[in-house]
C-alpha cells in the first residue's frame, strides 16, 4: 500500500466508521438501532509528504490508523444497545471458554454467553461488556478474550502448551 500511495502522489485520507460493529456485528446481524454512529476523516500524508516518506513508514502510520475498537468507543459514548438477544452468536467469536479451556463448546442466548462444558455464564451488558454471573469475569472486554484465542491458536501452532486463562495469570 506504501508503494501505491508513492506511486498515485495524491493527499493519503484514512475514513474510520465507529459504531457500525455495536450496531450489527457480523455475529448476529440484527439492526439494534445504534445511534449516533460516526466516522473521521483524517489525512495521514499530504502528496509533499509522500515524496519523503519510504512505503515502510506509510503502511507503518496507516497500520496504526486502521487500529480502532468499537466497543471502546461504545463504551466511552455511553451508548446502550438494549437489543434482549444482544449476546446471540457471540459464540461463534468467542468459542474457548477461558475458564475450564474447553473449545467449541459455548454457546448464547438473548444476553448472556455460556460454557457447555463447566456451566460458567457471562452477560453482555448494554455498555458491550461481558460480566461472569459467578466468580471472576476474565475478560470483560471481547477484543481481549479474542486475542486470548488468537494467542492459544498461535502457541498450538508453534507447538506450545495451550493455557486456561487462570493458568496464564
Amino acid at each position: 500500500l506504501g508503494k501505491l500511495c508513492k506511486l498515485l502522489k495524491v493527499p493519503v485520507v484514512t475514513l474510520i466508521c465507529h459504531g457500525h460493529h455495536v450496531n450489527s456485528p457480523f455475529w448476529n446481524l440484527h439492526d439494534r438501532g445504534v445511534k449516533p454512529t460516526e466516522a473521521i476523516m483524517t489525512l495521514q500524508f499530504t502528496a509533499e509528504e509522500l515524496k519523503t516518506a519510504t512505503p515502510d513508514e506509510i503502511n507503518e502510520r496507516l497500520v496504526e490508523a486502521f487500529r480502532y475498537d468499537d466497543y471502546s468507543w461504545q463504551k466511552e459514548k455511553g451508548i446502550r444497545v438494549t437489543y434482549e438477544k444482544r449476546a446471540e452468536g457471540l459464540h461463534k467469536v468467542l468459542y474457548q471458554c477461558p475458564h475450564c479451556g474447553a473449545e467449541y463448546r459455548m454457546a448464547s442466548q438473548g444476553t448472556a454467553l455460556f460454557c457447555r462444558a463447566c456451566g460458567k455464564r457471562w452477560q453482555y451488558t448494554e455498555l458491550g461488556e461481558l460480566r461472569a454471573e459467578t466468580g471472576e469475569t476474565e475478560f470483560p472486554h471481547i477484543p481481549d478474550w479474542y486475542e486470548w484465542e488468537r494467542g492459544n491458536v498461535r502457541a498450538e501452532v508453534e507447538g506450545k502448551p495451550r493455557f486456561t486463562y487462570m493458568e496464564q495469570k
